[in-house]
């Protein structure tokens, strides 16, 4: 009987576990959010100045690399589905997940980051000193 109620809160504990998720850092919600903006306005500036470049990319024939100098509006158009709202809406508060660099390939090009998955169109922000940036997208969808 102990064994079997020892069995069952274990099982309980890892259940919670795997059941909770994990909290977002608070600086990326607000850089999500100056994000969308630029993308809304297709600010190539202010976009360019939240980023870190070169951005990763990974979508089906395109370089796997953006520098900051190449990154134009159709850049924007392209990632963000034109301005899109259900990826704004995404972008501004839609649920996060954190990146694992270690699961693969793709996701080891990515580091450690956080991304926010908009219907198979994943935004990869990242911290680094202390500052959130936009560093990469990736389409799952292709």
């Amino acid at each position: 009987m102990k064994i079997l109620l020892a069995t069952l809160a274990l099982f309980l504990a890892a259940t919670a576990a795997q059941g909770a998720e994990l909290k977002a850092p608070e600086g990326l919600s607000v850089a999500r959010k100056a994000l969308a903006e630029a993308v809304e306005k297709k600010d190539v500036k202010a976009f360019s100045a939240m980023s870190r470049f070169p951005l990763v990319i990974d979508v089906y024939q395109m370089a796997p690399k953006i520098a900051a100098k190449r990154f134009g509006k159709a850049d924007i158009d392209l990632m963000f589905g034109g301005g899109d709202e259900g990826v704004l809406k995404c972008l501004r508060g839609g649920a996060v997940a954190k990146n694992d660099p270690k699961a693969d390939d793709t996701a080891r090009r990515f580091g450690v980051s956080w991304y926010a998955d908009c219907d198979g169109n994943n935004y990869f922000f990242a911290e680094k000193d202390g500052r959130w940036s936009f560093i990469g997208y990736q389409n799952v969808n292709e």
